[in-house]
This record gives C-alpha cells, sequence and structure tokens, in this order.
C-alpha cells in the first residue's frame, strides 16, 4: 500500500504533494472495508516554512466520525468524517485513531501507516 496526499498550499492555485506512507498489509478485508490511517508532511511549496502535518482518515462509509488517542488511550482530536473520509491537523502523540459508527460504537482502532522501502 502507497498513499499519496496532495493540498492546496495557498490561493495561487499551487498544490504540494507527498506520500504519506508506504507498507505491506497483511491479508484480509478488501481495501474498500479497511480503515487506512496516514500522517501526511507536506512543505509549504517555498522551502522556507515547518511541514504542515495532517492526519488523513479513510474508513469505510459506515464509520461517521473517528478520534486520535494517544499511547494511553486519551483522546487527542476529533476527526469528522464525511463518507468515511476526513482529515484534521495530526495531533502530536497521536498512536491510534479511532472510527465510531452513528450510535458511538467503536468500529474499529487502527494505527498510522508508516514507510516501509517497498523497492520500487
Amino acid at each position: 500500500m502507497s498513499a499519496p496526499y496532495g493540498r492546496p498550499l495557498g490561493t495561487d492555485g499551487s498544490v504540494g504533494g507527498s506520500t504519506c506512507g508506504s507498507q505491506v498489509l497483511p491479508a484480509g478485508p478488501p481495501v474498500a472495508e479497511r480503515t487506512l490511517v496516514l500522517r501526511c508532511d507536506i512543505g509549504d511549496g517555498t522551502g522556507r516554512g515547518a511541514p504542515v502535518s495532517s492526519l488523513v482518515v479513510v474508513a469505510p462509509p459506515t464509520a461517521s466520525s473517528g478520534r486520535a488517542l494517544d499511547l494511553g488511550g486519551a483522546v487527542l482530536a476529533d476527526v469528522p468524517l464525511s463518507d468515511g473520509v476526513g482529515i484534521v491537523p495530526f495531533p502530536e502523540r497521536a498512536a491510534t485513531v479511532e472510527t465510531l459508527a452513528a450510535d458511538g460504537t467503536v468500529l474499529e482502532r487502527t494505527r498510522p501507516l508508516t514507510s516501509a522501502d517497498l523497492g520500487d
């Protein structure tokens, strides 16, 4: 799995991009039924500013919200989802993301995708 990400850098139409993670995932449900959590760092396009870090959650559409948790399980940030997708500023110390059904039931707890050398 490799996850490219892009975002607008300003009002002039410029766009920045990055690969947020690449990892070999174990066999399991089809990708459309999995939850993927990514940390995406994109520079400001000038090479002078600090990168902007985003938390990107891609989940099945049954997930209506998410929350970023630290290692102890404390909630660091809420992640609103639309059709299972949400992007918020990356909360430092985020270790996992829980996705939730509309009734508050936890659907899945997922760690962010890491980067691995896939030999490509």
